[in-house]
């Protein structure tokens, strides 16, 4: 009668330490970057997700009909270069802009050089950026996440 409690004791025992040693802490995904100087380099654009009627709509940029590139300098200087199909002609239509760029706080501020600026939610993980902003589609402002590479 003891020998079967020892021995249920230690298949007992030995189930737990199996089940524990199974069970490991999940890795947490890379956590965003606070490091400014890590988005220094050349962004593309390849993925753009819009919120239509409360639903994401996950497009690339061709479904998007919008190329972008960023490149971003160490002197918080920025060229951004953006090639768009235009609705009515067909035709691609490019745009570059410049100005400086500054992350703090979970944003990048954008000053262009025409004077005007903006702040955008913005995260850096990795080769990745997002962007939150919003885009012109459908006759109508939809908010959008851009989500860029570094090349």
């Amino acid at each position: 009668m003891k020998n079967n409690w020892i021995i249920k004791f230690l298949i007992s025992y030995l189930i737990i330490t199996l089940f524990l040693a199974g069970c490991k802490k999940e890795n947490s995904p890379t956590e965003p970057s606070l490091n400014p100087s890590e988005f220094v380099g050349t962004w593309k654009l390849t993925k753009v997700t819009v919120t239509l009627s409360g639903n994401n709509v996950e497009l690339t940029p061709e479904q998007a009909e919008t190329q972008m590139t960023i490149v971003a300098k160490s002197d918080g200087s920025f060229i951004m270069t953006t090639i768009k199909k235009d609705s009515t002609t067909g035709e691609n239509v490019t745009t570059v802009l410049t100005g400086t760029w500054k992350i703090a706080n979970g944003k990048i501020e954008l000053k262009y050089s025409d004077g005007t600026s903006e702040s955008l939610e913005f995260t850096l993980t990795g080769n990745k950026c997002t962007i939150k902003t919003t885009v012109q589609a459908l006759g109508t402002t939809l908010p959008a996440v851009l989500e860029f590479t570094k090349q």
